[in-house]
């Protein structure tokens, strides 16, 4: 997905840990991205030679405290000189904090938000979307409407032009002991009246009439995304993150996880993430990056 793409930096800031320095050196053997190391510098050449690796190929920005580590990342990405910033060994509040800094940081006018791909091979490797799981705890339908507009926009990234948006429930039905259907119902109203084309927007669904069209019939449940949707927004991030984790501890899913909204993609690994979701998402990033510039 990355041939004939512009080669693109990664900006990692403070990898102080062997799974960190690894993912690095992946992007720069595999040619997949230069990759700006920011931390200390003699103690990351102190943690390559203990891997029995040099420094060929990779570069530093010197810089001792992690919170200046995260602000000399976000500078990088300001200024046009990485295009995807990636979180080492930091606090995520201390990161966030430098990209949401009003004067200095990397937020737009809109709202950041996770989004994770993964293929599900019971659907013939198709690639679904499932967010947010990562930042916004309990969105109300202004921020769900950006939340869809961020997911989207990764999923145009992947060559799915009009993606088919589950907006996911309890029930297919509106209930008005259920805030979350009433929710759904008038956030899909206000797509289907937009008169955006590039997505369909339905809403309240259930996940399985979502995923399963045989579901969906058996409940005469008749939509474009039933059995379709490439895209599933999930009410909180509870409902979210544990179905994340479903797909990763139980069904060892392949996926990787990014966050969109920024004026540069933004990846910020779990500390439970495998080496193989930390590449992926590195990859999700950069196609996400080379959409941006077209």
């Amino acid at each position: 997905m990355l041939r004939g793409l512009p080669r693109k930096t990664v900006a990692l800031v403070n990898p102080a840990g062997e799974e960190h320095l690894r993912a690095a050196l992946l992007c720069r053997d595999q040619d997949l991205a230069r990759v700006v190391l920011i931390g200390p510098r003699r103690e990351l050449e102190a943690g390559l030679e203990a891997l029995g690796v040099g420094t060929r190929g990779l570069d530093f920005e010197d810089v001792a405290e992690p919170s200046a580590c995260a602000s000399a990342g976000v500078a990088l990405c300001r200024e046009g000189k990485a295009d995807v910033l990636l979180k080492g060994k930091i606090q995520t509040g201390t990161l966030l904090r430098a990209v949401l800094d009003r004067q200095h940081g990397l937020r737009d006018e809109g709202l950041l938000s996770d989004v994770l791909i993964y293929r599900d091979p019971d659907r013939g490797g198709r690639m679904i979307g499932l967010t947010d799981g990562g930042l916004n705890v309990a969105p109300e339908l202004s921020a769900k409407r950006t939340i869809v507009s961020n997911a989207v926009e990764v999923a145009h990234s992947l060559g799915i032009d009009c993606p088919k948006v589950a907006l996911l429930c309890a029930l297919e039905a509106v209930s008005e002991a259920m805030p979350y259907t009433v929710e759904a119902h008038a956030l899909a109203e206000e797509f289907r009246v937009s008169g955006r084309t590039d997505l369909v927007v339905e809403g309240p669904i259930s996940l399985d009439c979502a995923l399963d069209a045989e579901a969906a019939s058996e409940k005469s449940f008749v939509s474009p995304v039933a059995g379709q949707a490439d895209l599933l927004v999930f009410p909180n991030i509870e409902a979210a993150n544990i179905a994340a984790k479903i797909l990763l501890h139980y069904h060892a899913m392949d996926f990787g996880h990014v966050i969109a909204g920024a004026r540069v993609p933004i990846l910020i690994p779990s500390r439970g993430d495998p080496a193989e979701v930390r590449i992926n998402s590195i990859l999700l990033a950069l196609v996400l990056e080379a959409y941006h510039d077209r």
